[in-house]
């Protein structure tokens, strides 16, 4: 049995989330929608590209489109952490819900390691696709940022694995018994 602190800190942690998550929502819409944002991006991320100006028309909307991704995969890894603490919360602790929760937290942070280069490399095309031909520039980034979800990731998409196998042999030694 979990103590109480535990209960009540779950808890806490399931409703921040959500507010989390009701918070990065309102932020796709606004900044996603926001001309301003969007030339502050630019000049501040891809200003080594060259792009000719600022997208227009179908790439500013590819732009928004690859922002608005980088956001689902993130609301789909905090629910996912919602999922987590709702287990702890509801004290099944050990249980196939909570494993999967583990496993979809260290999937996603997987996924946004790697569209985090896919979307340096889509943004770049984008940004550039307008130039004259020799003058469009393909961006691969890979950072630090990038190798630790990376790294988390399969950190957690292991423990939730290693916990599947507990669980697994826990059930298996309770028909024995």
């Amino acid at each position: 049995m979990l103590r109480r602190r535990t209960i009540i800190l779950s808890a806490v942690m399931k409703w921040a989330i959500v507010l989390l998550i009701v918070c990065v929502a309102a932020l796709c819409l606004y900044i996603g929608l926001s001309q301003d944002w969007i030339a502050e991006t630019i000049n501040k991320n891809y200003a080594t590209l060259n792009a000719a100006a600022a997208p227009t028309g179908g790439a500013l909307w590819a732009f928004r489109s690859v922002f608005w991704i980088q956001m689902i995969i993130w609301v789909t890894m905090l629910w996912q952490m919602y999922r987590l603490f709702d287990c702890f919360h509801r004290q099944a602790v050990f249980s196939n819900r909570m494993t999967s929760a583990v496993r979809g937290i260290g999937v996603w942070l997987i996924v946004a390691a790697v569209f985090s280069v896919i979307a340096g490399v889509a943004n770049s095309l984008i940004l550039t696709g307008q130039n004259a031909e020799g003058s469009r520039n393909i961006m691969i980034t890979v950072n630090d940022r990038t190798f630790m979800l990376a790294a988390f990731g399969v950190m957690m998409l292991l423990m939730g694995l290693v916990m599947d196998e507990a669980l697994r042999l826990d059930e298996e030694n309770r028909q024995i018994v």
